[in-house]
């Protein structure tokens, strides 16, 4: 008996992929996954493919007709109207002029006002120098006579001012303001130092020591207190929760969403 052709061979139903459970329970999930991913993405597909047509064929063509229409001539005009003429203006007939006009209009005109200038400041040079020689005498004997009859009585009368009206003058005000001190300010200043020292030891100090009583025995018993019961709080309800929370997390991730995920793949045909 001969064996059967291969096109009258009966189809064998293909083997289940292990998914690491019953075969039979994820098809709910498989057929939800079909129904609400698989619209989804075909729909993404089509944009994407869309876009795609509408870039190739579409934006990249006008901007390549764009530039060849528009930009090309306006570049063309903008270097052969504009550039190329103010270049050539600017090198032959406003920088020679520029230069000219600079040279002998600035330059020279005030190189040669300069010079006069000069000229005429060292010829007054010579002449005040020769003056101040000529009378040089006469200066030094008018500088003699104001240091006999200008300086010298003015130091003379400076020194008997110094000697007899200022220096006694402060030796007084020194021995009254330290017979002020010595009789006033230190007595005042005593009695001042020791009535702050009397309020400081009977008033200051017992009430900072009371204040620190009161904020040891209030404040700080508080604050410890409130830290007693968050830890216990922390420890007796917040740490058991949160550990509850992560095992459920755990559970529901290895028992729900992971067959789900691997369902979701095989049906798209997505690789593991």
């Amino acid at each position: 008996m001969t064996p059967p052709s291969p096109q009258h061979q009966v189809p064998q139903p293909s083997p289940v992929r292990a998914t690491g459970s019953d075969p039979y329970v994820p098809w709910p999930v498989r057929v939800l996954a079909v129904v609400l991913v698989l619209p989804f993405r075909l729909a993404w597909e089509l944009l994407a493919l869309a876009g795609r047509v509408l870039v190739d064929f579409v934006l990249v063509p006008l901007a390549r007709l764009f530039e060849m229409l528009i930009v090309r001539p306006l570049r063309f005009l903008w270097r052969y109207l504009v550039v190329l003429p103010l270049g050539w203006v600017w090198n032959r007939l406003l920088r020679p002029l520029l230069r000219f006009f600079w040279r002998y209009l600035l330059v020279i005109p005030l190189t040669w006002l300069a010079d006069q200038i000069s000229r005429v400041v060292r010829w007054f040079g010579r002449m005040i120098m020769a003056v101040l020689r000529a009378t040089a005498p006469f200066w030094k004997l008018l500088g003699r006579l104001f240091l006999v009859f200008v300086v010298d009585p003015l130091v003379w009368l400076l020194r008997c001012l110094h000697r007899y009206v200022l220096r006694p003058g402060w030796e007084g005000a020194g021995w009254v303001l330290h017979q002020l001190y010595r009789w006033t300010l230190r007595p005042l200043g005593r009695a001042l130092g020791l009535a702050l020292g009397w309020l400081w030891r009977h008033t200051v100090v017992p009430l900072a020591r009371a204040a620190a009583w009161f904020w040891r025995h209030t404040v700080v018993a508080a604050v410890h207190a409130a830290g007693r019961v968050c830890r216990w709080t922390w420890q007796h309800t917040v740490a058991p929760v949160g550990r509850a929370v992560a095992a459920s997390g755990r559970w529901v991730n290895k028992s729900l969403l992971r067959p789900a995920r691997a369902t979701v793949r095989a049906v798209l045909g997505l690789r593991p």
